[in-house]
């Protein structure tokens, strides 16, 4: 075969594929079978004869298996029907190659076939082993009938059941139609009757509710009435305005807990401009406005309690930036003056009872507020200078009893005292009147606020005296500052009117605690008399006087002059 194959190096590849396929289906190298049987005509025509029958019969096996699988859908062991099928078709097929060989010598296709004959035997036989236990255990024909008469048997002792049990429902169904009629007529008074009950039930559950809810206003009102109870009681007691306004945020939220609120008040400086004081409830973004004017509310204007509605936006009061789904504005008025505002947002609408109690707040907090007002102008009236602004004399002796004590011991803290007085005061009376005069102090008393400490006290002594008090000063800081405040005040411009006055020179008389000068009237008078000297000795100086025991000396550059002499009584006018 191999020398067949090697002269077909020079053909085309269809041509080589012609000869590969002679060569393998009628080969030249061997000898045909035929050879065998001496090419006697009936011992050929024989095999021919029995292998040709054979393979038809071969044949024909599949294709019935194939027509009674696709037939019978339920055929089990399918698959080892197609391998018997497949099996069967290979040996056909070799019977047919064994008629080809008798005068064609295709051994090697022979061959072939038989190996892929040999392989599906030999696999379906493994399959086939599995499936023998599971074919043994399907049931007979003969097993099958006798299950199949069982089966009719119990059907018909079924049916003969049924029948009996359709009898006997019938009797059911005639009994229950007449007891059904019967517990009709029943539940049909039955239900009268519950009806009837369930009447009384729901009049006694809508008085019980009624009930409930007149209690539960009646517990809401003697709450509201007892929180705003402790409201005017407490309110009554605070010393101070800022006192009242904590006093009132803590207190009022508890009566208005379901609402955000604002408590606003004016200011002394600008009444009709209102600031907020207190809040509670209050939310990051809604806030309210810090300050407004008074004719931005219509609550205000009415002189009335005033509702907002973000469904009536032309009615809302203008101070609201963010209004809520109602406003209740209601102004705090004590004798025609308004004093502020009480304002309460909710995000439903506002009970009537609630806009009463709101009412009777903003009233309590009107005359509250109106009376911690009033006492806080007496205060101011009875401890200021109206004049300068300043603190008045009476102020003074608190003060100083209160913050530095009544005596000075080892250790404790010293505070030093410069009393000035405007030179030739009268002369700017007589020349330029009583307001030229006034105007030369309102300039004296801001000009010495604004160039001393915080701590300082600076207050109005008397006349055209000015007194300012240097806590924790020793005498030479008090000097030496003295000294700077009488210079600033000698380049100070006063205007009056269009006119400019003439500069204004000031004496300064300078005192501190020590233990010689222990108490404030001794400080006072100390503090005085080295005013006094000042002026005597030719006025626009400072005269420091005290007991230290170091000498202080004299510089007549500064216009300072120490001593330690104190007199026991003040000079004339006239020196």
């Amino acid at each position: 075969m191999i020398r067949a194959v090697i002269p077909l190096a020079g053909l085309s590849i269809m041509e080589k594929l012609l000869n590969l396929w002679s060569s393998l289906v009628s080969p030249e190298s061997y000898m045909p079978h035929g050879h065998c049987y001496l090419w006697q005509i009936p011992l050929v025509f024989l095999h021919v004869a029995s292998d040709a029958l054979i393979g038809l019969a071969y044949f024909s096996i599949p294709i019935c298996l194939v027509y009674f699988i696709r037939r019978a859908q339920d055929v089990p062991f399918r698959k080892i029907f197609q391998l018997f099928s497949l099996f069967i078709i290979s040996c056909g097929l070799t019977h047919f190659v064994e008629i080809w060989t008798l005068w064609h010598p295709a051994y090697w296709l022979s061959g072939s076939l038989k190996a892929i004959t040999a392989v599906i035997s030999m696999y379906t036989s493994i399959e086939l082993v599995p499936v023998i236990p599971k074919a043994l255990a399907l049931k007979s024909p003969r097993t099958l009938q006798t299950l199949n008469e069982q089966l009719q048997q119990q059907i018909r002792e079924r049916a003969a059941a049924e029948a009996e049990i359709l009898k006997l429902n019938q009797q059911l169904e005639s009994r229950v139609e007449e007891r059904t009629l019967s517990l009709t007529e029943a539940n049909l008074r039955l239900t009268q009757e519950v009806a009837h009950r369930r009447r009384i039930e729901e009049d006694l559950q809508i008085a019980k509710k009624d009930l409930s809810e007149q209690l539960a206003q009646l517990e809401e009102y003697t709450s509201v009435q007892t929180c705003i109870s402790q409201l005017s009681d407490t309110l009554q007691i605070c010393k101070s305005l800022e006192e009242a306004f904590q006093v009132s945020q803590e207190l009022t939220k508890k009566i208005f807990s379901h609402c955000r609120g604002y408590i606003f008040m004016g200011h002394s400086t600008s009444p009709t401009t209102l600031t907020c004081v207190a809040q509670w409830g209050h939310e990051p973004e809604k806030k309210a406005i810090a300050t407004f004017e008074q004719e931005n509310c219509w609550g205000i204007r009415k002189s009335a309690p005033h509702i907002s509605e973000i469904s009536a936006p032309g009615l809302c009061c203008e101070h609201l930036s963010t209004p809520a789904v109602t406003t209740l504005c209601v102004p705090l008025i004590i004798q025609g003056e308004v004093l502020g505002l009480l304002q309460l947002e909710s995000e439903g609408a506002i009970e009537t009872l609630t806009q009463n109690y709101a009412k009777n707040v903003a009233d309590q907090l009107a005359l509250a507020f109106n009376s911690l007002k009033l006492k806080d102008e007496l205060k101011v009236q009875s401890y200021s200078d109206p004049l300068t602004g300043l603190y008045n004399r009476r102020y003074l002796e608190i003060y100083l009893s209160q913050r530095l004590g009544v005596g000075i011991h080892e250790g404790e803290e010293i505070a030093s005292l410069i009393l000035f007085d405007v030179d030739h005061f009268k002369a700017v009376n007589d020349t330029y009147g009583h307001d030229a005069g006034d105007v030369v102090l309102q300039y004296l008393a801001k000009f010495l606020q604004m160039n001393v400490r915080e701590i300082d006290f600076v207050c109005r002594y008397g006349g055209e005296e000015i007194l300012v008090v240097l806590p924790n000063a020793s005498l030479t800081q008090a000097c030496k500052r003295a000294e700077i405040l009488r210079k600033g005040i000698q380049q100070l411009s006063i205007r009056h009117g269009q006119l400019e006055l003439p500069e204004i020179t000031v004496s300064a008389g300078v005192a501190h605690f020590s233990e010689e000068l222990d108490t404030v009237p001794k400080v006072l008078k100390a503090v005085d008399l080295a005013l006094y000297r000042a002026k005597n000795q030719g006025r626009d100086c400072v005269v420091c006087v005290g007991l230290e025991e170091q000498a202080i000396a004299i510089s007549s550059k500064d216009n300072i002059v120490m001593t330690k002499e104190i007199g026991s009584s003040r000079p004339s006018e006239s020196a």
